[in-house]
């Protein structure tokens, strides 16, 4: 792709291919208890920071 670039068209397609439920981290987040970090769905939020995760 050296030198070349995109058209408007193939870069607004691009940016809507990964938006909103498609994008796989829709719907996650990261908490951590202080020396691990892990991924979790928001859905279980509220049971993480309840525990003591951040």
């Amino acid at each position: 792709m050296l030198g070349k670039t995109h058209r408007a068209e193939t870069k607004l397609l691009q940016s809507q291919s990964h938006t909103g439920e498609k994008n796989s981290q829709y719907g996650t987040c990261w908490v951590t208890d202080g020396v691990k970090p892990i991924k979790i769905k928001k859905d279980s939020l509220d049971e993480y920071l309840a525990k003591g995760f951040q």
